[in-house]
């Protein structure tokens, strides 16, 4: 791969901060910040998908330690500390 481009640093950069900002949950877009969709993104722009939804796959399988399924857990009672 070579550089990045000033434009598709911007567009990156776009995604991130449309990220964080209040604009960005206003949509009900929780999922669109998830790895894989992403990954998507930057693999659109970088022109690198495969590359990019792995990353992302990894990603979202570290983020969740491996026990997304194997310890299903419901919302209300997923943020009580024992």
């Amino acid at each position: 791969m070579g550089k990045i481009t000033l434009l598709q640093a911007f567009l990156i950069g776009l995604f991130y901060w449309f990220k964080g900002c209040r604009f960005g949950y206003t949509f009900g877009v929780f999922g669109l910040f998830s790895p894989l969709p992403a990954a998507l993104w930057v693999g659109l722009v970088l022109h690198d998908v495969p590359t990019a939804m792995i990353v992302g796959g990894l990603k979202s399988i570290f983020e969740t330690d491996f026990k997304r399924h194997s310890e299903p857990r419901l919302p209300s009672t997923a943020q009580i500390n024992h």
